[in-house]
């Protein structure tokens, strides 16, 4: 597929996903919509990361049966942004820069 439309749409996905912050961001909205966007333009992903966004929806599903306001990236926030800003693999730092 072209880039010149796929980048946009994913650009939208994500700017829809965060337009009310990371702490208010919802995994099951976000892969939801991922989701449909992918498969409208025929992405294939790796099986492990499809298990690993499964798992994530999942949890925060049954947080959300005691937690109706729960989000799992919210809560998960904190440690990403700590793992980003410390981990010193030569790999994330150029993905980073």
């Amino acid at each position: 597929s072209d880039r010149s439309v796929i980048v946009p749409a994913l650009t939208g996905v994500f700017q829809q996903a965060l337009a009310n912050g990371v702490s208010n961001l919802s995994f099951g909205d976000l892969s939801g919509n991922l989701g449909r966007t992918m498969y409208k333009f025929r992405f294939r992903i790796p099986p492990y990361y499809t298990l690993l966004v499964r798992s994530l929806t999942v949890l925060e599903g049954i947080a959300l049966a005691s937690d109706p306001n729960y989000k799992v990236l919210g809560s998960a926030y904190p440690w990403v942004a700590r793992r980003l800003l410390t981990d010193r693999s030569p790999e994330l730092r150029s993905t980073l820069r």
